[in-house]
């Protein structure tokens, strides 16, 4: 912004989308600004399993406060920061066409440094980094 540039007084305004994808997960967002700066609003994300988060948040001369509703697995209720967690955690859902039985090591040539090149793979050879080198 140059020096010397005016800015106007807030303006109110409100803007949202709620939207689903082909494989149903949906995703949304509402906001509403008002003429004294302060926003609220709310956002988030429902999947096809039902699994959810929902953020509602309020922005204003007191700051940023959120509040979380979900319930994905692996959170827990609280609080973090100036944010509520209003966690109901469900067990994760199966994964369609998982292996049931373990599935073995990947085999590599002794020296070939593992399947990912470390000491003993790669341009090395082998040796190690440690060998002469000639070329």
């Amino acid at each position: 912004m140059q020096k010397g540039t005016k800015i106007g007084p807030p303006q109110p305004y409100s803007f949202g989308y709620d939207n689903t994808d082909e494989f149903g997960t949906q995703l949304f967002h509402n906001e509403q600004g008002d003429a004294n700066n302060a926003k609220t609003g709310s956002y988030g994300y429902r999947d096809a399993n039902g699994i959810y988060r929902t953020v509602s948040y309020v922005a204003d001369a007191n700051g940023f406060r959120a509040t979380i509703d979900t319930n994905e697995p692996g959170t827990a209720p609280g609080q973090s920061a100036d944010a509520v967690f209003n966690a109901k955690p469900v067990a994760a859902p199966a994964i369609r066409g998982a292996a049931s039985a373990p599935i073995g090591a990947a085999y590599a040539r002794p020296g070939a440094g593992g399947a990912f090149g470390g000491f003993g793979g790669g341009q090395f050879g082998a040796r190690g980094h440690h060998g002469s080198w000639s070329g």
